[in-house]
């Protein structure tokens, strides 16, 4: 993205301005009307959610692969995929605003800054929140509407079928064409590493990293114009994919999912994070602040032509 300088300096991104004080209620009640809702079905689902019932046939190689621990556990995905992006968010944003601090004449004017960036850092929460529930929430919906075994389905399960033959990962068929849907669980495991085993499509680290981190890389293509950086802006962007992509593997190495529910997973978590940044979000705004400047003279103009000179020194929001 080229970068326009005003005056010899690197021109920021546009800067969020808080609302007036009913509409910013008005916006933090809807926001949380909007996330508690998407994050109701995730809830119901993960404590009482029931997978289909998906029957299988003895020979299939897909399901007889032995059970692993987790290369990245589910508190790992997490941590990593929300911890980097609210990093990465608040330091940016906040030299977006200490570079309009460093601009400003009044000193009176810092307080409103430092409240500016508390609503700069909301917005971006929010628009990020709002791409991960709504990922979880489609990813979710299809783990248990589809009920995919995994690909260590018989070595957790054990399933033991109406006249009590056991089948595990070393079984051979008798009648490898026979498509065997009563069957119960005979594993040691507890009931929800059953249920969980029925709940391979599609990989839910897959996409939730690749809605967080994707989402991310977007953020710091339209946010981030630091000249100074280099090449060091496209390097912590590949590093972000890089990472997309090696959680995506180690899901299939672990064998906790079939290449094609990562490669769901993934497209799927990538596609809603550029819905969200283009669609719901400001981030492919107008962001420069060249082109604040130009939106302020052309109020100011307007002012004067209409005999309020007195406004011309003051931002058309927040009356900086």
């Amino acid at each position: 993205m080229n970068e326009i300088k005003e005056n010899g300096r690197e021109c920021t991104p546009l800067i969020i301005y808080p609302p007036t004080k009913s509409i910013f209620v008005r916006r933090i009640l809807i926001d949380a009307i909007s996330l508690i809702s998407l994050s109701i079905p995730i809830i119901y689902l993960y404590l009482w959610g029931i997978p289909f019932h998906r029957g299988f046939n003895c020979d299939d190689d897909s399901i007889r692969y032995p059970y692993r621990d987790n290369t990245i556990s589910s508190t790992a995905l997490y941590l990593y995929s929300t911890t980097i992006p609210f990093v990465v968010i608040a330091i940016n944003e906040y030299f977006i605003i200490r570079s309009r601090i460093l601009n400003i004449e009044r000193y009176e004017e810092m307080p409103k800054l430092i409240i500016v960036y508390i609503w700069q850092i909301y917005c971006h929460f929010v628009w990020f929140a709002f791409a991960a529930l709504t990922s979880q929430v489609i990813t979710d919906i299809s783990k248990y509407s589809i009920g995919r075994l995994r690909p260590h389905f018989l070595d957790r399960c054990k399933p033991m079928l109406s006249d009590g033959t056991i089948i595990n990962r070393t079984s051979k068929c008798s009648d490898p064409y026979t498509y065997i849907i009563n069957y119960e669980c005979s594993g040691t495991a507890t009931m929800k590493e059953m249920r969980d085993s029925h709940l391979s499509f599609m990989s839910g680290h897959s996409s939730f990293v690749a809605v967080c981190l994707i989402y991310l890389v977007i953020y710091i293509q339209t946010r981030v114009r630091w000249s100074q950086l280099g090449l060091l802006k496209s390097l912590l962007q590949g590093l972000l994919v890089s990472l997309v992509i090696y959680t995506g593997l180690s899901r299939i190495s672990d064998y906790k999912h079939h290449w094609s529910d990562v490669l769901c997973g993934l497209i799927q978590g990538t596609i809603v994070a550029f819905l969200v940044a283009m669609g719901v979000s400001e981030l492919f705004e107008p962001k420069t602040y060249f082109d604040c400047m130009k939106k302020r003279v052309n109020i100011d103009i307007s002012n004067r032509d209409n005999g309020r000179n007195d406004n011309a020194r003051h931002d058309p929001e927040i009356g900086l």
